[in-house]
């Protein structure tokens, strides 16, 4: 009888050998990929709605980060391209990524945004901005266009 159980046992271990899957080496070029990552300031909060340009060859592709900071694009048609990242209130980022070409799914190192120190800074919510020929903001709460105090504070800017 213990022959028989040694057999039956020595057979069933055959067999789950036998069905192990072997490895398939597949030559076939990927040809669309999925870019995926996370864009966070430099405090390591999210970014949600951060707009994300992807350029490759004379293509490119754009989506923007959802609540979580967090971007996905699908059909990239190259695993090497340049990745711009941008956001009101920080500073725009440009990578040129050389990815492994061999994978269909490429997951990106997260995307740090610094603040842009030229963001305005204002400390009230304006009615109107007065802004020199330079483009620089000088007056961030200036009054209304019918008041005459008004003609005497683009007078100032105007003669300095």
């Amino acid at each position: 009888m213990r022959w028989v159980l040694l057999l039956l046992f020595a057979t069933s271990v055959d067999e789950l050998i036998a069905q192990t899957p072997q490895a398939v080496n597949s030559t076939t070029p990927i040809t669309s990929w999925e870019v995926s990552g996370i864009v966070f300031d430099s405090t390591r909060n999210s970014v949600p709605g951060a707009t994300l340009v992807l350029k490759y060859g004379t293509d490119s592709l754009s989506t923007s980060t959802n609540e979580d900071g967090i971007f996905v694009f699908k059909g990239v048609q190259s695993a090497t391209f340049y990745l711009t990242v941008s956001s009101l209130g920080y500073k725009p980022i440009t990578y040129h990524l050389l990815n492994d070409d061999r994978a269909s799914k490429i997951i990106l190192d997260p995307v740090m945004l610094l603040p842009d120190s030229r963001m305005l800074a204002l400390t009230t919510i304006p009615r109107y901005l007065i802004f020199n020929k330079k483009g620089t903001l000088v007056f961030d709460n200036a009054p209304a266009p019918n008041n005459p105090e008004l003609k005497k504070i683009l007078d100032d800017y105007i003669n300095e």
